[in-house]
C-alpha cells in the first residue's frame, strides 16, 4: 500500500519536473511577451492561440512525455500498472483544470484530455515490460 502511494507520488513528482523543463525550455525558444501577465486568463489565452504552430506542439509533446515517464516512474517502482493509471488520471484532471482556467484551441485542448491516459499506460507497460526482464 505504502509503495503504490509512493510510486504514485514519485510519477507524479517526475511529470511536474518534465513539465516544467520542456516548459522553460519551450520558452527559451519561443519566448513569451514581456508584458505578459501570467495570471491574467484572458491574455494567457490570447498568447496561446498566438503561439506558432511548432510551440504549441512542442507543448503537447511536453504533456505527453510528461505522462509517459510518470506512468513509467509510478509502474516500475510499484510493479503495477494501476498506478500508471492513477498517474494518468491525475495529469488529466490537471490538463482538464488548465483548459477550463485558460482558454485553448479546441484540437489542443481535446488532445490533452484524451491522450495523458494512454500515454501514462504506454510508460506503464513499458515499466512492466522492464520489471520482467
Amino acid at each position: 500500500m505504502v509503495r503504490n502511494i509512493l510510486a504514485v507520488l514519485a510519477g507524479l513528482g517526475v511529470g511536474i519536473l518534465v513539465i516544467m523543463g520542456m516548459e522553460g525550455y519551450v520558452d527559451k525558444i519561443y519566448p513569451a511577451p514581456a508584458n505578459l501577465d501570467i495570471h491574467d486568463a484572458e491574455g494567457m489565452a490570447r498568447h496561446i492561440a498566438q503561439m506558432p504552430f511548432a510551440a504549441v506542439a512542442l507543448m503537447v509533446f511536453t504533456y505527453m512525455l510528461s505522462s509517459f515517464v510518470a506512468g513509467y516512474t509510478a509502474s516500475r517502482i510499484s510493479k503495477k500498472i494501476r498506478q500508471s493509471f492513477v498517474v494518468g488520471c491525475f495529469l488529466m484532471a490537471s490538463g482538464v483544470a488548465n483548459v477550463v482556467l485558460i482558454r485553448h484551441p479546441i484540437w489542443m485542448a481535446a488532445l490533452f484530455i484524451v491522450l495523458y491516459i494512454p500515454f501514462a499506460l504506454l510508460g506503464g507497460k513499458l515499466a512492466i515490460a522492464a520489471n520482467r526482464s
